[in-house]
C-alpha cells in the first residue's frame, strides 16, 4: 500500500507483482490507485464555495530489467477524472496512454523519472463541453519519484 500527497492531492495505490519473483526476465504488476483533493471557502452563511477532483489510475507496469537492479519501465494505463465544484457542476474524462521511465537503483533508494501523456477518449471533452477537461488535446506530465527499500 502507498499513500503519495503532491499537486494533484492525496494519493492511495497498491502494486501486485503478475510475474513470479523469482523471475530474471520482464516483470509484469498491476498498481491502481485512487486520489484527489477537495477544497473550500465559506461564504455568506451556512453556505460555501468549493471544487475538488478525484482520479483513478490503473496501470499495467512493464519492467525490463538491465544493469544491477535497475529497470526501463512501460506503463500502459486507464486514467479516469472527475472534477467538480459546489452546486453540483462536474465534469468527467476518462483517458488511456502511457508512462515511460527508469528505475535507477542506488543502494537502498530507487530514482525514478518518468513521463506520461494520456489522450481523452471519453468524456466530457466529447460531450461538446466547455471548462476543465474539455480539451481534446493530449495531457503530459513529468515527474521523479524516490522509493526506499529494495
Amino acid at each position: 500500500m502507498t499513500l503519495r500527497f503532491g499537486i494533484s492531492g492525496l494519493e492511495f495505490g497498491t502494486k501486485h507483482q503478475l510475474t513470479s519473483k523469482e523471475s530474471t526476465g520482464t516483470i509484469l504488476s498491476l498498481a491502481p490507485s485512487v486520489g484527489g483533493f477537495v477544497f473550500g471557502a465559506p461564504t455568506s452563511g451556512t453556505q460555501s464555495s468549493g471544487a475538488g477532483s478525484i482520479y483513478l489510475n490503473v496501470p499495467l507496469l512493464i519492467g525490463i530489467p538491465f544493469g544491477k537492479g535497475h529497470q526501463v519501465v512501460f506503463a500502459p494505463k486507464l486514467h479516469d477524472w472527475y472534477v467538480f465544484e459546489s452546486g453540483g457542476a462536474g465534469a468527467n474524462v476518462l483517458s488511456a496512454g502511457t508512462s515511460v521511465g527508469l528505475a535507477l537503483k542506488i543502494g537502498t533508494l530507487r530514482v525514478v523519472p518518468e513521463i506520461t501523456v494520456l489522450y481523452p477518449i471519453a468524456g466530457a471533452i466529447l460531450e461538446g463541453r466547455s471548462g476543465v477537461g474539455a480539451t481534446r488535446d493530449p495531457r503530459i506530465q513529468a515527474g521523479v519519484a524516490f522509493l526506499r527499500g529494495g
